[in-house]
């Protein structure tokens, strides 16, 4: 029933609406885009709910991603969220973190954030260096630099690979960091690939895990890819590369070196397929 009534919605726009702090607000929901007959994702929900109006509440699923408003600091709302859910490469900012303690909340709903003096994100930092290349539709060819602009939109500012090396039916998990130059568009999706050669694909994750369009500018955002290698895939080198779209018409997000389009994906790291 509380799920239902969306109870720890109505909490957090209680509390919300009775504290003047204007710290940024990130909110975990593993409902991002529900919508039934009986039932409205929170963010449906909660500018009914929520008087004030000089919050921009940053959505995401933080079973797989993670949201750092610009600035490094922000306050992270659970709803109905239990933290044993979140995926250990994504946890580490629960550590040190502090939970808000009030009436109007259930314990463990809300977090202050200070990612510049958090030790345990440091698995949320890019690596100072990741290896990056044009496609080769880019017409050049060789290192892409960092951050690269993808449509004047979004940064990818790294990433890290758990394993690179991995037998067939196993998973490869790669961490991915990005910042926001401007709100990006509505139903926006990133997709994962990995590459047998550039233009067949072996594997592949795509995932909207967060309502990209809520985020403002200078937001640091992670999120993690995890793609299965199928069984029976031939041992060898194979290649990742990854980008975006815009669902519903499948447009990619163009890649750009200043201002000349190079392509619309990069190509990452290779993969070894073991025996």
């Amino acid at each position: 029933m509380r799920f239902y009534h969306q109870a720890a919605v109505a909490e957090m726009a209680r509390y919300l609406d009775g504290r003047g702090d204007t710290t940024p607000v990130v909110a975990c929901s593993a409902f991002l885009n529900e919508y039934e007959d009986f039932f409205r994702s929170p963010r449906q929900t909660f500018p009914y709910l929520l008087r004030r109006t000089d919050l921009s509440i940053r959505w995401f699923d933080c079973r797989d991603s993670f949201v750092i408003p610009s600035g490094g600091r922000g306050r992270v709302m659970l709803l109905d969220f239990d933290p044993s859910m979140m995926d250990s490469a994504i946890s580490g900012w629960v550590e040190g973190s502090t939970p808000v303690q009030d009436d109007l909340l259930s314990d463990g709903t809300l977090y202050r954030l200070d990612a510049t003096s958090l030790p345990a994100m440091d698995a949320l930092s890019p690596p100072p260096a990741s290896q990056v290349e044009w496609s080769p539709e880019a017409g050049v060819s060789g290192q892409a630099s960092l951050p690269a602009d993808f449509d004047h939109t979004l940064e990818f500012l790294g990433y890290r690979v758990e394993r690179a090396q991995r037998q067939a039916g196993k998973d490869i998990r790669v961490l991915t960091y990005w910042r926001a130059i401007k709100p990006p568009p509505m139903f926006l999706v990133g997709f994962m690939h990995l590459l047998s050669d550039p233009t067949h694909v072996v594997a592949q994750h795509d995932r909207q895990a967060m309502l990209y369009d809520t985020l403002q500018s200078g937001d640091v955002f992670v999120q993690l890819f995890s793609l299965t290698i199928p069984d029976g895939t031939p041992p060898g080198q194979y290649r990742l590369s990854t980008g975006w779209y815009v669902g519903p018409t499948h447009r990619r997000l163009a890649v750009y070196d200043g201002q000349t389009p190079r392509g619309d994906r990069l190509m990452l790291q290779e993969i070894t397929v073991r025996p």
